[in-house]
């Protein structure tokens, strides 16, 4: 137990910046310099002022030494040691406390002490609190550091490309781990794609996003189609989940013929543009969230897609984006910012929506978008 202690403390402050590392020296410094106005006090101000400028001076250092070594090379301790016997030596041979009544002096005395006393206490629980809640920040850090590389394992960016088919989508998620997810799944010549947005974000949501991952993947290795594996993973995650939890989500199964077969489930239209009409259709099913009721069956249905076609799938991290005015950025914006780049290919379109929705507003949710051109 000890030695994890060590280990912590010692990530503790290897965490810290230089600039960080300086600051809390600094602040220990200025902290027990006073300690020399203390002893001025206590010797009844017999110190010049040159020599109470080496007394300030040198118990900040002397403190600044002390916590060093304590903290990186206990050899330090010894050399803060040997200084304070110097240094109390010469305080001996150089204070005066000459002309004060014995009353006086044994007051001051008194006060000097209880100032020192209560500096030195008031720092040994301020270092124990530093240090204790220290540990705990490392330890929340490191399991949130774990938490992030599970959400860039389970939630990696899409660059795909086939004959007729170039998809391309990312998930940025507001904290370490996001609540979105986008994935996809070949399955000899189709291809099943999806994109997620389970309700809040955070670890809670990233479990119930590897568990939705799980689930649609257990269907896919039984080849399974597309309504048995989004009814079966809506029974899994409606027993496994808590009862404020949700999932919105769409999924589409895209074959060489260029059809797409897909299931909306509460989630926000498929943008579907066709460039034979130079058009715009928004594609719903018009179905429940997942994991909302257990028994609820889930349908599809199927659009023919042509080349030069685009499929744009969003979460509502993009179009909830508010203005100044709090106007949100809305489905209609990011249909006219597809139109201006249609042409372009996935990996521009994508950027150029974000940046589109970043020039709106600031990101307050999980922002993930998936963009598909038909060849």
């Amino acid at each position: 137990m000890k030695n994890l202690i060590d280990y912590h403390k010692r990530a503790f402050w290897s965490e810290l910046s230089l600039q960080q590392y300086w600051k809390f020296l600094l602040a220990i410094f200025f902290l027990f310099a006073t300690v020399g106005f203390v002893i001025d006090i206590i010797n009844g101000g017999g110190f010049s002022l040159s020599e109470l400028g080496v007394i300030v001076i040198a118990t900040g250092a002397l403190a600044v030494i002390w916590v060093y070594g304590f903290n990186n090379d206990y050899r330090w301790l010894i050399a803060g040691g040997i200084f304070l016997v110097l240094y109390f030596l010469w305080l001996w041979n150089t204070g005066s406390s000459a002309g004060q009544s014995a009353p006086v002096q044994s007051r001051l005395f008194i006060d000097g002490f209880g100032i020192l006393a209560a500096i030195i206490i008031g720092f040994i629980f301020l270092v124990d609190f530093v240090l204790k809640e220290g540990i705990r920040h490392v330890e929340y850090r490191t399991e949130i550091g774990l938490a992030r590389e599970m959400h860039e394992t389970l939630v990696p960016a899409i660059d795909l490309q086939t004959e007729h088919y170039h998809i391309f989508g990312q998930s940025i998620p507001t904290t370490e781990v996001g609540g979105d997810i986008i994935d996809f799944h070949t399955e000899g010549d189709h291809i099943i794609s999806y994109i997620g947005d389970i309700s809040g974000h955070g670890v809670a949501a990233g479990v119930m996003m590897s568990m939705f991952k799980t689930a649609m993947h257990t269907g896919f290795r039984h080849r399974e189609s597309l309504e048995e594996v989004l009814n079966q993973a809506n029974g899994v995650l409606a027993a496994l989940k808590k009862p404020t939890m949700f999932l919105t989500c769409t999924c589409l199964r895209m074959g060489p013929d260029r059809s797409t077969e897909f299931i909306v489930a509460g989630h926000l239209p498929i943008i579907h543009y066709n460039s034979a009409n130079d058009v715009f259709a928004q594609l719903r099913t018009g179905h429940l969230p997942l994991s909302v009721n257990p028994d609820y069956t889930y349908k599809s249905e199927i659009t023919r897609c042509d080349p030069g076609d685009l499929l744009i799938l969003a979460t509502d991290g993009l179009t909830d984006v508010m203005d100044d005015q709090e106007e949100e950025y809305g489905i209609d914006r990011l249909i006219e910012a597809i139109r201006e780049v249609r042409t372009e290919t996935p990996e521009q379109i994508f950027h150029t929506l974000l940046d589109s929705v970043r020039a709106h507003g600031k990101q307050f949710d999980d922002q993930t978008l998936l963009v598909i051109k038909i060849f």
